[in-house]
């Protein structure tokens, strides 16, 4: 069953949104995109948690992070602080890829700044073309099973 569900994770508990909706013991692939950048580190610790919790059978973690500039602030802060977007985290390489392996049987399968995402993951469909972000990375973790 492939399904997608849209909800807004600082106020509803993830768990809540997908109430009904997703099966704990059928492998799945979760997509966290564009997201994390929003939230507090506690808020993402809150989140990691609830994924550690719901997704026991195999599966994959998708998820992207902004990398910080030098002076620690989110290399695209002036262009969303034209749109009035509300950043709130940025993560250094190291850090985001040890946030999956934070949460039992989560490990981290690749990590890719967005001169390899470019190649790894959109040329080979003809992609590559694709604006993207400037310090986004993209995180790809597999879960094994778990009781």
């Amino acid at each position: 069953m492939r399904a997608s569900l849209a909800a807004n994770l600082v106020e509803e508990r993830l768990q809540d949104a997908l109430a009904g909706a997703y099966r704990r013991d059928a492998p799945s692939v979760l997509v966290i995109e564009g997201l994390l950048m929003y939230l507090t580190d506690a808020q993402i610790a809150v989140l990691f948690a609830a994924i550690a919790e719901l997704q026991r059978a195999p599966g994959t973690l998708v998820f992207t992070v902004m990398e910080p500039a030098s002076d620690g602030r989110p290399l695209v802060t002036r262009l969303l602080s034209l749109w009035s977007e509300p950043f709130r985290s940025a993560m250094r390489r190291e850090a985001a890829a040890r946030l999956a392996e934070q949460f039992p049987g989560l490990r981290l399968r690749d990590l890719a700044d967005s001169e390899a995402l470019r190649s790894r993951y959109l040329a080979p469909s003809g992609r590559q073309a694709l604006p993207l972000a400037e310090g986004e990375m993209l995180l790809v973790a597999e879960r094994i099973a778990r009781p």
